[in-house]
């Protein structure tokens, strides 16, 4: 998944400027992921382990889940890029595999914790995926 963030295509992703171009209009459009972008399921620790050999620390010792989780892979600009998810930013993210609007998004979102902690959540979250650059608009 790392090579397959280094050697996909180049996309322009949606970022702050582009949405600030846009205004409201880009809510209605359907959203993809970035072409280096993957949602992985892991059963193990493996982004604690890869940050450790990153960082040239001791690794932790392999730990197995009870359950899956996500690992979101990107490339942030020339740069490779992983972070584990919580299940319900995971769940966000594959409503964009299909190509949903974040008006979509929004409702999904909201049907499944509320009003009031899905727009929090859905603002940071769209503040991360987009400093990231893991979403595109669809044509």
């Amino acid at each position: 998944a790392l090579r397959h963030a280094f050697d996909a295509p180049d996309t322009a992703t949606l970022d702050a400027a582009a949405v600030g171009a846009l205004g409201d209009a880009w809510i209605e459009r359907r959203l993809l992921l970035h072409p280096s972008t993957r949602l992985l399921p892991v059963r193990f620790n493996v982004a604690a382990l890869w940050s450790a050999l990153d960082a040239e620390t001791e690794p932790p010792d392999p730990v197995a889940f009870a359950a899956p989780v996500s690992l979101l892979v990107w490339r942030g600009g020339q740069q490779p890029s992983f972070r584990s998810l919580s299940d319900a930013e995971a769940d966000a993210l594959v409503q964009f595999e299909t190509g949903a609007s974040f008006t979509d998004l929004s409702a999904y979102v909201i049907a499944a914790m509320g009003e009031a902690g899905a727009m929090e959540e859905l603002a940071a979250w769209l503040g991360r995926w987009l400093a990231d650059g893991v979403l595109v608009l669809a044509d």
